[in-house]
């Protein structure tokens, strides 16, 4: 029965392995593919490159769980049928195996660290529990997830051995996951040893030429980067200053304009002022010429009147003094002689009428 169950489990557990947390998570999250950035790992420290911790927690806890998993399947089928350690062993190998070169992903997976945490979590807490100690403390103290993996890998084997002794396969297939992932972390091993190995949550940047991104670039991408910050802080302090700058001009200006038009306004009301002024006073002194004039020529005209008055009246004076004086001839020349005596005494008697008449006339025409 053990030959049948053993490679079905194997099949299973490598089918488990196959699904990538990390990119099954990223296109929930509509993320980038994790093997196109950063260090290329579709794995938990690539996805917190990212700066998602909710992805990267997400990644951590399911490439654990199918390890975890696959390990468990193998121990129910071990207790059912009353198999050995060999199904459960070989499962775990299975399970980290579909982790690094998965068969739904084109091969292209991770290196097997959060897999082999969930194997060994299904064998024996205690020896999880040590491996994430020894984990933690290599991270903490040079941030460095690549070398906190290996030195917990490379312990795993061995701590499996104190704790678990009476299970030797499990040991064993724990020494094989350790190689596997030793094996997976070799461009990091270079990169450790030439220094260039990013630190935990660096920042990622797309893989250039299919090349992984080490901690020069980030070095040269931090000094752009603050570089780039400080200009566009300078060009933010410019353009504050150039705003204020024309801000306070265009006070000024305003301010100059406001003067300028008081002033022009004040002078232009002065000589509005002034003008009306001469103009009422050119108009006054017209008035008075004209009245002078009017009176001048009202006056010319009574004397004139008078004089023609007086000259008719003159006329008239005379023309009646000559009338009078032409009367007593003529009747003297006309009456008969029987009445010389009386004539004179008719031209006597009228005469006197006549100046009478005249007078009275003359004082008419002076009232």
């Amino acid at each position: 029965m053990a030959f049948i169950l053993i490679p079905i489990m194997a099949v299973v557990a490598y089918l488990l392995g196959s699904l990538s947390a990390a990119i099954i998570v990223s296109r929930y999250f509509g993320m980038d593919d994790p093997r196109t950035y950063g260090s290329g790992n579709p794995g938990a420290s690539n996805m917190l490159r990212s700066g998602n911790k909710k992805a990267a927690a997400l990644t951590l806890v399911g490439d654990a769980l199918k390890g975890l998993i696959a390990v468990l399947l193998a121990k129910c089928l071990q207790s059912m049928f009353d198999l050995g350690d060999g199904i459960v062993a070989i499962a775990a190998i299975a399970a980290v195996v579909g982790h690094m070169w998965p068969l739904f992903f084109h091969f292209k997976g991770g290196k097997g660290v959060a897999t082999a945490l969930g194997v060994m979590l299904g064998m024996s807490f205690w020896t999880a529990a040590w491996a994430v100690a020894i984990w933690l403390f290599v991270a903490t103290k040079f941030k460095k997830s690549s070398l906190a993996a290996l030195i917990a890998a490379a312990c795993a084997p061995f701590i499996s051995f104190v704790v678990q002794g009476h299970h030797p396969k499990l040991s064993w297939a724990l020494f094989l996951v350790a190689i596997l992932v030793l094996y997976r972390h070799k461009e990091n091993i270079q990169r450790l040893r030439s220094g260039n190995e990013l630190h935990i949550g660096e920042a990622a940047r797309p893989l250039k030429d299919g090349k992984v991104q080490t901690a020069d670039e980030v070095v040269v991408d931090k000094a752009i980067e603050d570089e780039l910050a400080s200009i566009k802080e300078e060009i933010e302090k410019a353009e504050e200053f150039v705003e204020t700058s024309v801000k306070d001009n265009v006070e000024l200006m305003v301010e100059k304009t406001k003067e300028n038009v008081e002033q022009i306004t004040t002078k232009a009301k002065e000589t509005v002022e002034q003008a009306v002024e001469q103009t009422v006073q050119k108009a006054k002194e017209t008035a008075k010429q004209v009245k002078e004039t009017a009176q001048d020529v009202a006056q010319e005209a009574v004397e004139n009147v008078k004089t023609d008055i007086d000259k008719a009246i003159h006329k008239h004076d005379t023309e009646v003094a000559q009338t009078a004086e032409s009367a007593p001839a003529e009747a003297s020349e006309s009456a008969p002689k029987v009445e010389t005596e009386t004539a004179p005494v008719a031209a006597e008697d009228s005469a006197p009428k006549l100046s009478v008449e005249i007078k009275t006339t003359r004082g008419r025409k002076k009232k």
